[in-house]
Formats: C-alpha cells, structure tokens, sequence
C-alpha cells in the first residue's frame, strides 16, 4: 500500500489511491496495520490511503465515503447526481477550504482520475457522516447522518 508523501494540510488533502481489482467484490482488506475494514456489497471497491488514516470507497448504486481510524469525516451521496471515474491508476482528490464536507464551500469538489478531471455535482440530498463505527474483526459499520442543504 502506498504510503502519503506528505501530511495533508488544512486546505488541501492529498489521497493516494492502492487500486484494487474493479471486479473484486467487498470483502475484508487490511490496512497495513493489523486493522481489518470492510463496505458494503458492491461491484468495485478500491482503498484511499491518507497517510495515517484509511478509506474505502464502494462504488454500487450511489457512492460509498467510510472513513476509518481518527478522521471520520467522509461523504455518503444517495440519489444523487454524480460523476465518479474508476481507473486502476493512482489519483488524487483535491478539497479546497471544506476540509472532509460537502456542500456549499468556497471551491468544488474536484475528482482528477488519471489525466482526466470529473466534476462531482452535489445535489440537494448530500449526507454528512459524522460517525462511524468499525469493528476492526467483525462486518459491523454503523453511520450516524445529517441532512446538509
């Protein structure tokens, strides 16, 4: 798994991506630190390393954002419309001043997936996890979410 270059900082995170097969289904990975996570069902999974902190992000019917150690601060989009990219190359997930939220914020949200660039348009029903828990042996997320319009 690729480590982080550098720590991220308050106006832009740096992701480093540790692609998975695209035909894998959601199983238990490990993170490199003795620590096992999991999503749910879905048809491409991939994991977001951040430096010390570990994401996965599922791909099925809307888009997945789990975060897992100290920063659980990532995004669930339901219904919404949306442009995700998947490749098999490393990319890079640029926030502006909005650091771990979605919404109205001071730049967009903007996907850069190999050399091409997807804009993630953010509907009215964009969801905020603010807790997550995982049971780093058990299949067991529980997401507490808050409506942001």
């Amino acid at each position: 798994m690729t480590p982080c270059s550098m720590a991220p900082t308050d106006s832009q995170q740096k992701f480093v991506l540790s692609p998975l097969p695209l035909t894998s289904p959601c199983f238990f990975f490990p993170n490199g630190n003795d620590c096992v996570y999991m999503v749910g069902i879905c048809d491409c999974v991939y994991m977001v390393v951040i430096c010390d902190c570990v994401y996965m992000v599922g791909i099925c019917d809307c888009v997945y954002m789990v975060g897992i150690c100290d920063c659980v601060y990532m995004v669930v989009i339901f219904d919404c419309v949306y442009m995700v990219g998947i490749c098999d190359c490393v990319y890079m997930v640029v926030i502006c001043d909005c650091v771990y939220k979605v919404g109205i914020c001071d730049c967009v949200y903007m996907v850069v997936i190999c050399d091409c660039v997807y804009k993630v348009v953010i509907c009215d029903c964009v969801y905020k996890v603010v807790y997550v828990t995982v049971s780093t042996r058990l299949v067991y997320v529980t997401v507490s979410t808050w409506l942001y319009m």
